[in-house]
């Protein structure tokens, strides 16, 4: 008992000395701006460990919460994972009330974050450590051996682009920005520079508690970075591997199925940014889990946990990506039509869970009410009549995002596309083929089995139609993540029980065989040769603040306005909207913005109007838009003849702007 208490106090004096250290910006600035490689790693270490600490708190808050609410039963590989995005999401819950309420201070969010890890620090001793099951549950054999020094060195390569500044524009659009301006407003409010804020969601509000941790933009990114690989590629490798295919075939291949799924070269982008994409195929998956528990469950009270956790991760899911219900509502259908018995329909704990799950689920529609008086914003503004949008807007938006259909072959190819990506898949369909063809051997499946793949069948054929009814085919794959996954997870589970026979001992050269190919093709796609050749900036004496100049053409800009204009100046950039890493207001040019799009009109009355509307001190476009993007503000003798050219970058041009120019 005395060891125990004796650790827990060494456990938490440790972190919050870190915490004291991460939010100092003396430190963290030093880190950043010194030249040499220690510095560097040091920093880059600094933003891992805030992101390890970050995992610990929402999952403390998930296991106060669980405890709380009776949600206790679990198989122990799910809880983990399950305890960390229920804390998540009731963490974020109380984000948004704050901000209701303009109660976002950090002196409140701060000890949310200490609770949190308290309580993971204090139960640390009972957790079930899901990591090492890496290590545990394989033999001795050649092809156990690869696949962990395969997914060993996956998993640590990684982490060089992890790790490093990425560009990718929405983080640093709205979902890192949105969380640091609405924690310095103090409350939820409109931007008008930041229109697109709608976009962010709970997964993006939620990261408010990092905020409150550390003002240092680039930590903030960096740690976001991680925190969403720790939670989303680590996790989904668990929930695969421990969680579904190990209820078919044995552990050791069942791993490198599971690994091929986290090794797709189609979300890449999605698993190294700040920007909780990713994690709705991991929740989706999560959920899949937990149904095909539910099939199998005889247990009134487990089953009854199982169906809360479902419906708490549904409306994570829900608060994350409204597009999420493309893979949530067939999924509910189906369930209906095939596991409607193992539904507790007559009990009051589930229809409760069934009412919290809903608020939850509509918090960004009250968000959306609150901010923008439409709680569909920016879309069915006939209808709600928000001051922030038109229909101009509407219709530029629903061309950007792919809101139109296309030809039904089309969407057929797409979903072709998706298995290519994942060509592990089409070779255990082939070789179950082969396998089915020439032994021909009759493999029982059990009724929970067969109400599960029925689901997933049917689940996938009515997201096919909702893909067809509301999108294009070549809409981007991270705006249906979920059904991207089903599309790959559900031929995939059928190869794998048709060769399940082929997985005994007996066969041991049949499956070894398999297995090196598809390690081999999971290897091909995983682009872990690009993630390597980030090394070569962890490995540089130069400061990371170098390596942020040198990683992005607007970096250079952004870090000369910083240091030479006045905080709160405001600057129209064309083609961006990159806010974060700035001290100054950025307006964003976008052809269907109600604010900025004036920069893309040849009417110089209107270009006046807007100029004077916004009142921008500077412009900021990039060379290759001149004389092709269209509007006098991308026409290079116009700009000459009416601005001031204050500094030519290597891609950018910074004017100042006169707004008194004649009109003729």
């Amino acid at each position: 008992m005395f060891k125990s208490g004796l650790r827990f106090w060494i456990i938490s004096i440790s972190v919050f000395i870190f915490l004291f250290i991460s939010a100092n910006p003396t430190i963290t600035s030093y880190l950043y701006q010194t030249p040499g490689f220690i510095p560097s790693i040091g920093f880059r270490l600094l933003s891992f460990l805030l992101s390890i600490v970050l995992v610990m708190s929402f999952h403390g808050i998930g296991l106060f919460t669980c405890n709380a609410i009776g949600l206790k039963m679990f198989p122990k590989y799910m809880e983990l994972p399950t305890r960390f995005f229920i804390g998540y999401l009731i963490a974020s819950v109380a984000v948004y009330f704050l901000g209701f309420s303009e109660m976002l201070h950090k002196e409140i969010l701060l000890p949310v974050v200490l609770f949190g890890t308290c309580i993971s620090i204090q139960k640390m001793g009972r957790i079930p450590t899901n990591i090492p099951f890496l290590i545990k549950t394989f033999q001795k054999e050649n092809l156990g051996k690869g696949v962990i020094i395969c997914i060993a060195v996956f998993l640590l390569v990684r982490l060089f682009p992890i790790l490093n500044f990425n560009s990718f524009g929405d983080p640093l659009n709205y979902s890192l920005p949105s969380g640091r301006d609405y924690l310095q407003a103090g409350g939820f409010q409109w931007f008008e520079n930041a229109e697109f804020y709608w976009q962010a969601g709970l997964g993006d509000i939620g990261l408010i508690y990092l905020h409150s941790l550390t003002n240092h933009p680039m930590v903030v990114q960096l740690t976001a970075q991680a925190f969403y690989y720790l939670t989303g590629t680590l996790f989904l490798l668990l929930i695969l591997h421990k969680g579904l295919f190990t209820k078919m075939i044995p552990e050791k291949h069942s791993l490198w199925i599971a690994f091929s799924f986290i090794a797709m070269s189609t979300f890449r982008l999605e698993s190294i940014v700040a920007k909780p994409d990713y994690w709705l195929a991991v929740l989706f998956c999560l959920i899949l889990v937990f149904i095909y528990e539910i099939l199998s469950e005889t247990i009134c009270e487990n089953l009854l946990s199982y169906w809360m956790a479902v419906l708490m991760l549904s409306a994570l899911c829900v608060s994350t990506k409204p597009t999420s219900l493309l893979f949530l509502l067939p999924l509910a259908v189906g369930i209906l039509f095939f596991g409607k018995n193992s539904i507790p329909l007559t009990t009051g704990r589930f229809w409760t869970v069934v009412v919290a799950a809903t608020i939850f689920g509509l918090m960004n529609t009250f968000k959306s009410i609150y901010i923008f008086e439409n709680p569909i914003f920016p879309f069915a503004n006939k209808i709600f009549l928000s001051p922030y949008w038109d229909q101009t807007a509407t219709e530029g938006m629903r061309s950007l995002f792919g809101l139109e259909s296309g030809r039904l072959i089309e969407f057929f190819q797409s979903v072709l596309k998706f298995l290519l990506g994942h060509p592990v898949c089409i070779m255990l369909l082939t070789a179950a083929f082969i396998w089915s063809f020439k032994h021909r051997e009759k493999v029982k499946i059990s009724k929970p089995l067969k109400d599960y793949l029925k689901i997933l069948s049917f689940s996938w054929g009515i997201g096919l139609a909702f893909w067809i009814l509301f999108f294009t085919p070549n809409i981007y794959p991270r705006f249906i993540i979920g059904f991207v996954f089903l599309t790959t997870l559900l031929p995939t589970t059928f190869a794998i029980h048709a060769l399940g026979p082929m997985f005994h001992p007996k066969y041991q050269k049949w499956h070894n065989y398999v297995g090196g190919i598809a390690l081999l093709l999971t290897l091909s796609v995983s682009h872990i040769d690009v993630d390597l050749h980030q090394a070569r900036h962890w490995i540089s004496s130069k400061s990371f603040h170098k390596h942020w100049l040198e990683s992005s053409s607007l970096a250079e800009v952004q870090d000369y306005l910083n240091k030479n204009v006045k905080p709160k100046t405001r600057i129209l950039f064309h083609y961006t909207s990159q806010r974060f890493h700035t001290n100054f207001v950025v307006y964003g040019a976008r052809v269907f913005s109600p604010r900025t799009r004036f920069v893309y009109s040849m009417d110089k009355n209107e270009i006046k109007d807007g100029l004077n509307r916004i009142k921008p001190e500077y412009y900021v476009i990039r060379k290759d838009k001149i004389g092709i993007s269209g509007g006098l503000l991308g026409n290079k003798l116009f700009l000459d003849e009416n601005f001031k050219l204050l500094k030519n970058f290597k891609e950018y041009l910074l004017y100042k702007v006169n707004k008194d120019f004649e009109i003729s």
